[in-house]
């Protein structure tokens, strides 16, 4: 028997008065995470009991849109679905691949419904000549009468799929110096999410941050950031020195977007004197092999406030 159908990843909408089309996507995975419930009878080896005690299913997917996705999903909350009116539905798209040809046409396609849960971003991630990623979790919430995710085998994919917009590697500082040795950075929210349901529901029902906390990781080339910023840490003043990491801007058609355009995105320590620490992390190197350095920043939350993001910073 011969394949028949092939599918492959497409656009994830978030729709309301304010929707969000992400098309920008480099992998998208669901999953039911289900805890299965398996049964034995007294003193036999095969079960003979099976059933789904817990479903609580995830979309995480990593996409280039970073600028559209901030301008909807904060790192510091990330985004509530439904958000009232705003944003209601979350819906997950997979194109079908037509045999000796590429995307099937009309109404083909695979479609995953979100209407209850939390999104959630897990990092921001650059490096030298190459185009910037953000990864995403989406948590899928039970609203009491309807399932978490609702299938379609019959969807028509979203209009105007295209690449709208992508950033690379931009300047970094640490206590107002420029490095400008940075080969990588992530911005590594590490969040933690309680889920949990209730009265023996199947599904969760709540989904809430416990913890973030938030790390600034850089890999450089100099060696003698061991002697700056270590030999073990140095604390970070942001009080008139910048700590930032900077996505920069590709002009589509050309190469970058303009310094002085406001259209680069910045995080950055907030404003105090006590805003966190750097540490040099490791310096390795291998025979004949260029040396790396790898530094951390680790911000803290103080009076002016946490991790801040400009969406709109010039450089």
């Amino acid at each position: 028997m011969a394949v028949g159908n092939l599918w492959t990843l497409s656009a994830i909408q978030i729709n309301g008065s304010s929707p969000l089309l992400i098309t920008g996507i480099d992998s998208s995975n669901f999953s039911n995470n289900i805890e299965e419930l398996l049964e034995s009878a007294a003193g036999q080896p095969n079960p003979s009991f099976v059933a789904n005690m817990q479903i609580a299913p995830t979309l995480q997917f990593v996409s280039k849109q970073i600028a559209g996705i901030l301008g909807l999903i904060s790192i510091g909350s990330g985004l509530c679905i439904p958000n009232g009116s705003t944003q209601t539905t979350v819906v997950a798209y997979f194109a079908r691949v037509n045999k000796c040809a590429d995307r099937a046409s009309g109404s083909a396609h695979v479609s995953l419904t979100f209407a209850n849960g939390l999104f959630v971003i897990n990092s921001i991630s650059a490096s030298q000549a190459q185009p910037a990623t953000m990864d995403l979790t989406f948590h899928a919430l039970f609203d009491g009468s309807n399932a978490p995710v609702v299938v379609a085998t019959n969807a028509a994919l979203p209009a105007n799929n295209r690449v709208s917009q992508v950033f690379t590697l931009g300047p970094c500082k640490i206590n107002g110096t420029a490095i400008g040795d940075v080969q990588s950075a992530t911005i590594a929210v590490n969040p933690t999410v309680e889920k949990l349901g209730g009265s023996g529901d199947i599904y969760p029902t709540f989904a809430g941050f416990m913890s973030k906390q938030v790390r600034f990781e850089m890999d450089c080339l100099d060696a003698t950031h061991v002697s700056t910023y270590g030999p073990f840490s140095t604390p970070t003043d942001s009080s008139s020195n910048e700590t930032s990491v900077t996505l920069r801007r590709v002009s589509n058609q050309a190469t970058r977007v303009s310094d002085l355009s406001a259209e680069h995105i910045k995080f950055r320590l907030a404003s105090n004197a006590a805003s966190g620490m750097v540490r040099v992390e490791s310096l390795s190197a291998q025979n004949n092999q260029r040396a790396s350095v790898r530094m951390v920043v680790t911000p803290i939350e103080n009076s002016t406030g946490y991790v801040v993001v400009d969406a709109a910073s010039t450089i």
